[in-house]
């Protein structure tokens, strides 16, 4: 597993945008312990920004997860996580894997229950690595 200091990294190496958690905003007034941006394909988060985690709506198919509903994958502190998909059949792959998997139900993080198509209009783009 590839770790970097106390700084988690997400790259986006799909075809669709993908849901990250990271660190609210000073303007947030969420009471969730991290927030939902945006990161585009092709792109990698910021290496100062803290990316904790990555959102898996419902209609995601995602290798080794039956899904049903949205969740929350948890990473290791300092994790680089490379996200790609099987161009043949759409299947979601992590080059690492989660330190936790959660429901809505189970911690305090924002994990509405929305499709793909849904998540792309709902949330801020995250910082990038330029």
């Amino acid at each position: 597993m590839e770790t970097g200091e106390g700084v988690g990294l997400c790259r986006n190496q799909t075809q669709q945008t993908l849901a990250v958690y990271g660190p609210r905003s000073k303007k947030s007034q969420s009471t969730y312990d991290n927030e939902l941006y945006l990161l585009s394909p092709g792109q990698e988060t910021d290496d100062e920004w803290d990316c904790r985690g990555i959102y898996l709506p419902n209609d995601v198919n995602i290798a080794g997860f039956d899904t049903n509903g949205a969740l929350a994958a948890k990473i290791v502190n300092g994790t680089r996580l490379v996200v790609t998909s099987n161009p043949e059949t759409g299947v979601i792959d992590f080059n690492v894997p989660f330190a936790q998997v959660f429901q809505a139900d189970e911690v305090n993080w924002q994990i509405p229950d929305l499709s793909q198509a849904a998540l792309e209009s709902q949330f801020p783009k995250a910082p990038v690595d330029d």
